[in-house]
């Protein structure tokens, strides 16, 4: 999720040249794409039964297609408001990234509890 905020504010920064905000579109591309494995695979650690798995990266799919439909849709409302700003996408992409981090750590924290 850091690694996602950061290119997030690099790609929208207009003091960067065109080469290096592309690069950050590669590493977002990657990045991003180690979040969805990191948390399926978590699934296994954090249920009580192994029958729970199932149970649980079904929810994961679910949230995970509510945040890609209403985020969406709340970027384009927040670029739309500025008057077509892309970078006003930040005030979409930082919350919820920096929300994501904070999950990460909370259910870290209580698999560490259980064990």
């Amino acid at each position: 999720f850091v690694g996602c905020v950061l290119c997030s504010v690099g790609i929208q920064i207009d003091g960067l040249g065109d080469g290096v905000r592309y690069t950050l579109c590669l590493v977002l591309a990657f990045v991003g794409g180690i979040v969805p494995a990191a948390v399926l695979s978590s699934s296994a650690a954090l249920v009580a039964r192994p029958q729970q798995v199932a149970t649980l990266q079904g929810l994961y799919m679910q949230a995970s297609n509510v945040g890609q439909f209403a985020g969406a849709l709340l970027v384009a409302a927040a670029v739309s408001a500025s008057g077509g700003a892309w970078s006003a996408s930040l005030a979409v992409t930082i919350p919820t990234g920096l929300a994501g981090l904070a999950a990460g750590f909370a259910l870290a924290r209580s698999a560490h509890r259980r064990d």
